[in-house]
């Protein structure tokens, strides 16, 4: 290796997803001898595609030396376990007889927790069921009056570390899609002003303990569209990921809180013209960057008051400096033609083991649901 010439390597050090902490390689870039340090840039770089089956809304999480995938079919909600590389399925577990659109499971001080419909459920490394609580009953009352029985608790933010455990609830100003516009045209997608559809959501967080027992409660006040938001805990600092609006190019938005919930920061991370950015479902830091996994949809933005929309939903995943600049980005279905219209697109959950970055997904490619898991790695390169 000659004199100004560098070698930069792909290396992990700590990294906090979500909740877990998985320990990496440690080193850094790999710089020769009298050299000036490198301007670097970054790729995501996919690696593979796995299939783990016909089901839908799944999860990941790295725990216990391997990758959990947790997925939803009619019998209910499961979860099969599999090596670190994700190359070896071991077992396939039952989390619960209910099926539940888009549950939340992460990984905290040895056990597993998962929040669906109206319930946190803890489990210990066999996935046996420990405990359970009904989230629902502990809601306030004029919180619980926006929940449909029948429809459950959808969407729900989950963080657990260090005996922390957060569920959060949408709340506040929150609006279900109206059935009909109020001062817009039906079917043409114009929501009226009467409407609400761009009022932010608060975010109701109800704390527990490791023996899911309530202790405190935390309202954030018109934060954003809080459904199918993500959290992380660093340096003292809470961090909420979800977009800024409901629908109608809506972009992404972190909000930084400090250790007694006062705002900090509200900061917008990824703007695309011409696009909703939502229900970002996938956050974790890593080796000095954020990695964001979400759903990307063009086509008709105004999809909850279109009579039958035409739009494409993409599953996007970003990486981002402390800063929470953009570094790096890959479109995870890319392999999806051009032409599908794909609604059933969804539940962009991410986990990190070592410098691999899996991201779990589900794909309907025109009504054919497949849960699925891409396999990526961050490449930085000397300019």
């Amino acid at each position: 290796m000659g004199s100004g010439s560098a070698t930069v390597r792909r290396c992990f050090g700590s990294v906090l997803v979500g909740a877990v902490l998985v320990m990496g390689s440690g080193c850094g870039g790999e710089i020769s001898a009298g050299s000036e340090p490198p301007s670097l840039t970054a790729e995501l770089q996919e690696l593979r595609k796995v299939e783990i089956g016909h089901f839908s809304y799944p999860g990941i999480v790295s725990a216990d030396g391997g990758l959990q995938v947790s997925y939803e079919t009619p019998q209910g909600i499961f979860v099969d376990v599999y090596d670190s590389a994700l190359t070896n399925k071991k077992s396939t577990h039952q989390l619960s007889p209910y099926e539940s659109p888009d549950h939340q499971m992460v990984f905290a001080d040895g056990f597993f927790y998962m929040v669906s419909s109206f319930f946190l459920r803890k489990y210990d490394l066999a996935f046996n069921e420990i405990d359970v609580v009904s989230v629902i009953d502990d809601l306030p009352p004029e919180l619980k009056e926006q929940w449909s029985p029948d429809g459950g608790l959808d969407d729900m933010l989950l963080y657990a570390s260090n005996g922390l455990i957060l569920v959060g609830v949408p709340g506040g100003t929150l609006q279900k899609p109206p059935e009909q516009p109020g001062k817009g045209e039906p079917g043409k997608g114009e929501p009226g002003k009467d409407d609400k559809m761009d009022l932010p959501d608060d975010l109701f967080l109800l704390q527990y303990d490791e023996q899911l027992e309530l202790i405190n409660t935390i309202n954030l006040p018109a934060l954003g569209n809080t459904p199918a938001s993500s959290m992380l805990l660093l340096d003292g600092v809470h961090t909420v990921v979800c977009a800024d609006r409901h629908w109608d190019d809506s972009s992404l938005i972190a909000a930084r809180y400090d250790k007694d919930w006062s705002l900090l920061e509200k900061l917008t991370i990824s703007a695309v013209e011409g696009a909703n950015e939502e229900f970002p479902m996938g956050l974790a830091f890593a080796n000095g960057h954020y990695f964001v996994s979400y759903n990307h949809i063009t086509g008709d933005l105004a999809m909850p008051v279109s009579g039958e929309p035409e739009l494409r939903t993409d599953i996007m995943l970003k990486a981002f400096d402390p800063s929470w600049k953009l570094v790096a980005e890959a479109l995870v279905t890319n392999d999806i033609p051009a032409h599908v219209q794909t609604r059933g697109v969804n539940s962009a959950h991410l986990a990190i083991v070592g410098d691999k970055i899996y991201v779990a997904y589900e794909a309907d490619e025109g009504m054919n649901h497949r849960v699925l898991v891409k396999e990526y790695v961050m490449e930085m390169t000397a300019k």
